[in-house]
């Protein structure tokens, strides 16, 4: 992935550490840090300021499809081959919160504006909330 300046269109950093594909990447709600997903069974935190990595979430044997922050960016939710999604705690890199019920590859998974539900969409044509 890369970060690129929008008024000069400048490459500023290049985020380096994924072993496969990257399938999504999205900027904390404060700007702060960056989330990656990648077909390397990881999602990676960066900082947006220096381009670092600050933390790698594993999620053993499973394509991570996309990744979004919480409103406070403490959690993040992954979207995963395997058919679930799951939230993680930032600080603890661990999954705190699985949620089941797809029957194919979870695509996306999104957090409710006000934080309190997640939507997933799946490659099983539906959409849980």
């Amino acid at each position: 992935a890369r970060l690129w300046s929008s008024h000069s269109g400048e490459c500023r950093w290049v985020l380096r550490g994924h072993k496969g594909c990257v399938y999504s990447v999205i900027f904390s709600h404060d700007g702060t840090m960056v989330v990656t997903s990648s077909e390397d069974c990881t999602t990676r935190i960066w900082c947006a300021r220096t381009g670092g990595c600050l933390q790698k979430l594993l999620d053993t044997g499973n394509i991570v499809n996309s990744a979004v922050f919480s409103m406070d960016s403490h959690l993040v939710l992954t979207a995963c081959s395997d058919g679930l999604a799951k939230l993680w705690s930032v600080e603890a890199c661990r999954p705190i919160q699985v949620f089941e019920g797809h029957d194919q590859a979870v695509s996306s998974a999104v957090f409710s504006p006000n934080g309190t539900h997640v939507l997933t969409a799946s490659q099983d044509a539906t959409a849980k909330l």
